[in-house]
């Protein structure tokens, strides 16, 4: 138990392979936490159960906060282990290298834009509550594909991928409403695949004080009991791989070499802002999945154009192919940003205020996705990087179009 600990959280346990309903899945003997209450003897939050957000082995049955359960055996009772999630991914989906998400989000366009896969978060696809479960938004229970690609601004044909990142909050509330039901919605509206949920899994508190070590396993527990329930949904299930310590790291490799049908997992890199700290958590993604021994997609959530050439590079090296997952062209080009190259060839971004929203969309996103094939086209993977944007018949559109990000790309008629 950590020696940080003991200073403040009496609430220790030594009877975890007796009396602990999550021991099998945890194994005990963790320096990371303990799993009494967090708060300290004076603070206000101390055994403050039907308010607190944290899951303990204190937790003490009463009224049920934000749609929580009461006690820490109920919460463990609805997640479910890591060993006992079976996933079979049949079919590998051509993921190319750039998928934008937040398409939705640019009002007032008037193009479809020509992309072959388009993402949705879970705040994009959820009406979220505080107080209760969420629900899908109105366009995405409705089971017409088709007003699903007109609400995304994207063409008939292009397929949908749920990725199911967002803050606590909003997942709170997403655990908290049927999610079966929606799941299964999802699919009928056009959903071909979902990434699993960013359930938190951290170290310190609000108020600086250790996460109980129970907390974080019943985060973990929920991420794979919607693995399952998205695979029940007949979408295609992807593990968003993530760990609190090197035990974990041996599990998700242990489970990773007797599922030998995954081939596509997800890693979220939303609130990794530094580079160092951006490769760090990457480098040992590659790690893990080196020690698995065979080849694997990787769905890159959060990554803007500073961090994902040289992910995609990084990836490519160890054999291993990728897709990077972001909004940032899209907001960019809301905001009146223009992707540009400085003098060491890296994406930034300038001021373009007169520009037309739907070319500088299009723009950013062909400039992001030309950077990204660039980045593999030296490696062994560059024979299976796949490009998501379609060629633009400029003859077709319905209105003229500024060609300057048509040849700024060396794509121009």
């Amino acid at each position: 138990m950590a020696q940080a600990a003991l200073a403040y959280s009496p609430s220790l346990f030594n009877d975890c392979a007796t009396s602990c309903e999550a021991y099998l899945a945890c194994g005990g003997g963790y320096g990371t936490a303990p799993c009494g209450c967090a708060w300290k003897w004076r603070d206000e939050r101390r055994h403050a159960c039907e308010s607190c957000y944290l899951v303990c082995r204190e937790r003490k049955a009463g009224a049920q906060p934000k749609g929580h359960l009461n006690t820490f055996a109920q919460h463990i009772a609805t997640g479910l282990p890591l060993e006992r999630l079976r996933l079979t991914q049949d079919q590998p989906l051509p993921f190319p290298l750039f998928i934008p998400t937040k398409t939705a989000d640019l009002a007032g366009l008037q193009v479809r834009l020509p992309l072959q896969w388009a993402a949705v978060d879970a705040k994009g696809l959820l009406n979220w509550r505080k107080q209760r479960g969420a629900d899908l938004k109105p366009v995405f229970d409705g089971a017409d594909s088709l007003a699903v690609r007109d609400y995304l601004h994207v063409n008939a044909e292009c397929e949908l991928l749920a990725v199911l990142n967002a803050q606590d909050k909003i997942l709170e509330s997403f655990w908290a409403m049927p999610r079966r039901k929606a799941l299964s919605a999802l699919r009928a509206s056009g959903f071909v695949a979902s990434t699993g949920p960013t359930f938190s899994v951290s170290t310190l508190t609000t108020g600086g004080t250790l996460v109980p070590r129970a907390h974080n396993l019943v985060m973990q527990m929920r991420h794979h009991r919607v693995l399952h329930e998205i695979q029940e949904a007949d979408l295609v299930s992807i593990p968003n791989l993530y760990w609190e310590d090197q035990r974990d790291q041996q599990e998700w490799i242990t489970w990773l070499k007797e599922s030998p049908s995954v081939s596509v997992i997800s890693r979220d890199f939303t609130r990794t802002r530094s580079q160092r700290a951006f490769m760090d958590k990457l480098n040992g993604l590659m790690e893990l999945l080196a020690a698995v021994g065979r080849p694997f997609h990787v769905l890159v959530v959060g990554a803007g154009p500073a961090h994902a050439p040289s992910a995609l590079a990084r990836l490519a090296e160890l054999g291993f192919t990728g897709s990077i997952i972001t909004s940032d062209p899209l907001l960019k080009a809301s905001h009146g940003r223009q992707y540009v190259r400085n003098a060491r060839g890296r994406l930034i971004y300038a001021p373009c205020p007169d520009s037309d929203i739907e070319e500088l969309c299009l723009y950013n996103m062909r400039v992001l996705e030309d950077a990204l094939f660039e980045a593999v086209s030296n490696t062994s993977m560059a024979a299976r990087a796949v490009r998501n944007l379609l060629p633009i018949d400029v003859a077709a559109t319905t209105r003229p179009l500024d060609v300057h990000w048509l040849s700024a790309t060396g794509r121009a008629a």
